[in-house]
C-alpha cells in the first residue's frame, strides 16, 4: 500500500501531474483519494475513455485524477483542479509475486527515476523530471509473516528496526524517515535447498476457479562442459560515473575468476561508441589486469541497442553456434520499439543475454525484456551488495543444462494454462491454470534437461483458498493471472481481460471525479504543476550527501531591488578593495 500527499500552497487552483516507477509485474489493485474529508473510490476503464472524462472533468472545473501506465513499470498521475490551500491523500495498492533465486529473496520498492538516455516518446507531461533540490521524505514499514518471518534478513540500502509483531515480524526505517533517492531493497535468506513448490487456487470469475503453481527447481550441479564462448559488454557511458562504473570493474575482475579455462572471451566497452578490449577472443588467462584500466564512465550516451546488435552480429568467431552476452550497465535508456526489434533479430535463438544492472535505480524494463526474450537472466546489484554472489549464481544458470521440456499433470484438465517460461534451477517459476471446477488432487511436475537428467516434483492442491475475500469475483490472485496472460493476448483480447479484472495496462485507465462546491471550483484552466523527484543517489558520481539538499535547507540571501546594480560592474572594480555584500 503506498500513500502519497499531495499539497497545493498556491493561492489559485492547480493540476498537479507525477510520474513514478512501480516494480517489475506489479498488479495495480486499486486507488483511493481522500479530499475535502472525503473518500472517492476509483475505477478501471479504457484509456481513452478516462481520458475524455478527466478532461471534460477538469474544463467544468471539477476535480478529477487520472493514472496511466505510460511506460514498462511507469504511471503517471494526473489531479485536476486542487483547490487553493487543499491537501489530497492518494493511496494504492498493488500486488507482487516473490521469487526465491538460489536461497535469496530479493524485494525492491522502486523509489526514483534517474535520467534516461535517448528520447522517452512520451507525452511531455508524462515525461519524467528531476530536480537537483527536490526533497521527498518517506515514511516505511513491512509486516514479514510465514516463511519468511523465519529467514536472515537485510538491506543494503537502508537502516532498519526490526521488530517481533505477533507471529512476524515488522521492518520500519531506523530513523523513521528517509527521502525518496534510491530503491529499497529488503533481502532474505534461507538456510537450505529445500524445494519450494506449491499450487494454490481460488475462486475466479464466471463461477470459475483460478490456480497458481509455484515451481523452485532443486539445482542441478552437472554442468556442461562443452567449451563456450562469453560475449562481455560493458556501460561505459556518463551515467556510470561514480558507484556504478566501481561496481562494473568489481563485476569483470569477478567474472574473470569464474569463467573456465576452456572458454572464450571477448569483452567490448560502450556508451555513444562501441569499442573492442582485444582483437580477438582469448582464454580467460590471457587477459592482462591493464583491462581494468579502460573500465571508465567516459563514452558520453548509452547507445545500449546498437551496441548489442554489433556485438550479436559477430557470431562467426570460433565457428561458434551458441554465444552468451554477459552485459553489465545501469539501464538508463528509454526502450525503443524499433531498435529493440533489431537487438531480437541480432540475438536470434542462440544467443542468450545475462545482465547485471549496477547502481541505485536501475531501470529493468530493458533488462528484463532482454532476458525474457533470449532466454538469460537479470541481477541487480547495489552499491553495498555482494557482487561476487551474483556474479557465481549467473555463471551456474549458464553452465547448467538447459530444461528443454516441462510437463504438468494436472488432476483436472484446464480450460487456460500458460505456457512455462525459461527455467534456470534454483530459480521460482510461476505458472498461472484456470478451471471450470475446484481443482483438488496431486500437481506432477516432470522436468527433462538437456543432457538427459529427468527430475520429477509433486504436489498437492492447497485445502483452503489463498485468499478469504468476501468478494470472490476479483480476488488477487485471479487478477495475477490475468496480468500474466495479458503480455501474451493479442491487443482487443488484452483489453477486454484488463476491463474485466480491473487491471492497468497501456489501453486502460484509473479515474475518479469530484464535484466541488462552487467556491471551489475553478475557471477549467488550472496552472500545471509538475512534481520533478529526487536526483538517484549515486548517478554520474553525485552522492546522497549532497543529493539530499533542498531549498529548505539552504540560507538564500536576499537583496533589495536595486542591489543587483553591483553585478554588472566591470570586473577590475568587483575586486577593489571597497567591502561589497
Amino acid at each position: 500500500t503506498m500513500s502519497l500527499l499531495f499539497e497545493n500552497n498556491e493561492d489559485e487552483s492547480i493540476e498537479a501531474v507525477y510520474t513514478f516507477p512501480v516494480p517489475d509485474d506489479a498488479v495495480f489493485l486499486g486507488l483511493k483519494l481522500k479530499m475535502n474529508g472525503m473518500e472517492y473510490l476509483t475505477e478501471i476503464v479504457e484509456r481513452s475513455q478516462a481520458v475524455e472524462n478527466y478532461e471534460e472533468t477538469v474544463t467544468d472545473g471539477n476535480a478529477a485524477i487520472l493514472v496511466e501506465e505510460v511506460f514498462t513499470n511507469l504511471y503517471s498521475m494526473q489531479i485536476g483542479n486542487i483547490p487553493p490551500n487543499c491537501d489530497i491523500q492518494i493511496e494504492y495498492e498493488y500486488s507482487l509475486l516473490h521469487e526465491w533465486k538460489d536461497n535469496l529473496l530479493r524485494w525492491r520498492l522502486p523509489t526514483v527515476l534517474a535520467p534516461r538516455y535517448a528520447s522517452s516518446g512520451l507525452e511531455p507531461h508524462h515525461e519524467p523530471e528531476v530536480d537537483l533540490l527536490a526533497k521527498h521524505e518517506f515514511e516505511f514499514s513491512l509486516k514479514v509473516e510465514g516463511l519468511l518471518s523465519n529467514s536472515s534478513s537485510s538491506s543494503p540500502t537502508h537502516e532498519l528496526s526490526v521488530a517481533k509483531e505477533g507471529s512476524g515480524l515488522l521492518l520500519t526505517l531506523r530513523k523513521g524517515v528517509d527521502v525518496l533517492n534510491r530503491d529499497v531493497i529488503i533481502q532474505f535468506e534461507r538456510q537450505d535447498n529445500a524445494d519450494v513448490t506449491t499450487v494454490s487456487w481460488d475462486r475466479d470469475i464466471n463461477n470459475q476457479y483460478c490456480s497458481l503453481l509455484s515451481l523452485c527447481t532443486p539445482p542441478v550441479e552437472s554442468y556442461s562442459p562443452d567449451a563456450k564462448t562469453i560475449k562481455i559488454l560493458i556501460d561505459c557511458s556518463g551515467s556510470m560515473s561514480g558507484e556504478s562504473i566501481n561496481q562494473a570493474r568489481i563485476a569483470l575482475r569477478e567474472m574473470l575468476q569464474v569463467i573456465r579455462p576452456q572458454d572464450k572471451v571477448m569483452i567490448w566497452k560502450f556508451g555513444s561508441t562501441i569499442e573492442k578490449l582485444q582483437n580477438k577472443p582469448v582464454s580467460v588467462s590471457a587477459i592482462g589486469n591493464d583491462i581494468f584500466n579502460h573500465i571508465n564512465a567516459d563514452l558520453g550516451g548509452t547507445e545500449l541497442f546498437k551496441a548489442l546488435i554489433s556485438i550479436a552480429s559477430k557470431s562467426s568467431f570460433l565457428a561458434a553456434k551458441e554465444a552468451d552476452i554477459f552485459l553489465i550497465t545501469d539501464g538508463e535508456v528509454w526502450n525503443e520499439a524499433s531498435g529493440y526489434g533489431q537487438v531480437r533479430e541480432s540475438l536470434g535463438k542462440r544467443q542468450r543475454v545475462f545482465s547485471v544492472g549496477v547502481g541505485q535505480a536501475v531501470s529493468t524494463d530493458v533488462l528484463n525484456n532482454l532476458s525474457g526474450d533470449s532466454g538469460g537472466a537479470v541481477e541487480l546489484v547495489t552499491p553495498n551488495e555482494n557482487m561476487a554472489s551474483r556474479i557465481t549464481a549467473h555463471f551456474k544458470r549458464m553452465y547448467a543444462p538447459k530444461i528443454e521440456q516441462l510437463e504438468i499433470d494436472w488432476p483436472i484438465s484446464p480450460l487456460y494454462v500458460e505456457d512455462a517460461p525459461v527455467i534456470f534451477s534454483g530459480d521460482t517459476v510461476y505458472i498461472g491454470a484456470r478451471f471450470k471446477t475446484k481443482p483438488q488432487g496431486e500437481v506432477k511436475i516432470t522436468s527433462r534437461y538437456a543432457n538427459g537428467n529427468i527430475v520429477i516434483l509433486t504436489n498437492q492442491f492447497e485445502n483452503t483458498p489463498i485468499t478469504s475475500k468476501d468478494d470472490p469475483s476479483l480476488s488477487v490472485l485471479a487478477r495475477s493471472i490475468a496480468k500474466r496472460q495479458i503480455s501474451k493476448s493479442t491487443k482487443s483480447e488484452a483489453l477486454q481481460l484488463a476491463l474485466n479484472y480491473q487491471i492497468m495496462t497501456s489501453g486502460t485507465a484509473c479515474f475518479a471525479s469530484i464535484s466541488l462546491d462552487a467556491d471551489q471550483q475553478s475557471d477549467g484552466q488550472p496552472k500545471i504543476r509538475k512534481v520533478a523527484g529526487m536526483l538517484a543517489d549515486g548517478y554520474m558520481g553525485v552522492s546522497q550527501g549532497s543529493a539530499d539538499y533542498s531549498s529548505l535547507d539552504m540560507q538564500v540571501c536576499s537583496f533589495e531591488e536595486n542591489s543587483l546594480e553591483y553585478v554588472d560592474m566591470p570586473a577590475f572594480l568587483r575586486r577593489s578593495p571597497e567591502e561589497k555584500s
